[in-house]
């Protein structure tokens, strides 16, 4: 079956003569134009602070998502198809191809694909294996993923960078390592783009302070949600597409979010556009 691209794929286009990649943001989007943030300008990777600052065209304000971004012609650009790069380059992946047999074999993954370096050719000895994978049962999936771990095969990757977040486990799961291999998912919830960015989303300001997560409605998928209670908002939904907040823990926290109003929804609030999600501060008692 051929699908549109969605989130997580990768398009390139050409500007002033050198080549851009872009990552696919979301699954709302504008007919043949698609949401995305520049990924690479040639070979150098771009960082997420600098991603409304490049001289790039098509940056700007959508209402279906409450803020600036690039609108990319899928007409105009070469697309990656994830699941074509990943059978084109399974064997290149060697030993490392180990992460990608222990999805299959999970019985609950539908659709895996190859996003990010290796996708575009650009690996390096550290490279990460960024995978998409779709499954219907996200659940059952971070389960295997978390019996693995406790049986070895998983672990915190040496070297590798790691928030202070607190995790049932004490590291990511879909963010490791896989028997030396490091690894990054991103679990999707559909693979068809079925949302026209139609809606209209208010961003109404931000917060900052305390914040509590009651339970996760939605985690371990792009986006994760979560019902969390803020002080002087009261309960309201969180939701980013940061793979680093995609597997927090009910509890307290420190937060600095942005802060939108959708009708369909109410009040939502997001990390994603510069703020953080971060432990309380420890108390001189704690060990």
């Amino acid at each position: 079956m051929t699908y549109k691209p969605i989130e997580g794929w990768i398009l390139r286009t050409i500007y002033n003569g050198v080549p851009v990649y872009w990552k696919i943001s979301g699954y709302r989007h504008y007919g043949r134009y698609r949401v995305a943030i520049p990924y690479r300008y040639g070979s150098r990777r771009i960082p997420p602070e600098q991603y409304d600052r490049l001289p790039l065209p098509g940056l700007t304000h959508l209402e279906c998502i409450g803020r600036k971004a690039y609108l990319v012609d899928v007409k105009h650009a070469t697309i990656y198809s994830p699941e074509a790069v990943l059978k084109q380059r399974i064997r290149d992946l060697g030993s490392k191809g180990k992460v990608v047999n222990l999805l299959l074999e999970s019985g609950v993954v539908e659709w895996i694909g190859l996003t990010g370096s290796w996708a575009l050719f650009m690996e390096t000895m550290e490279s990460d294996i960024d995978l998409l994978v779709y499954t219907r049962s996200p659940d059952k999936l971070y389960k295997i993923l978390y019996e693995e771990a406790l049986d070895g095969g998983i672990s915190p990757c040496r070297g590798r960078y790691n928030t202070g977040l607190s995790y049932i486990h004490g590291f990511r799961l879909l963010d490791a390592c896989y028997k030396g291999i490091k690894y990054t998912l991103r679990l999707l919830i559909r693979l068809e783009d079925e949302d026209c960015c139609c809606k209209t989303i208010y961003r109404v300001g931000s917060i900052r302070g305390s914040m509590e997560i009651l339970y996760a409605i939605s985690p371990y998928t792009v986006p994760a949600t979560y019902a969390v209670y803020i002080r002087g908002l009261g309960r309201v939904i969180l939701e980013t597409w940061h793979s680093r907040y995609q597997e927090l823990s009910p509890g307290a926290y420190k937060a600095s979010l942005d802060v939108f109003y959708d009708k369909s929804r109410g009040i939502i609030v997001s990390p994603d556009l510069g703020g953080s999600i971060e432990p309380p501060p420890r108390s001189p008692g704690d060990n």
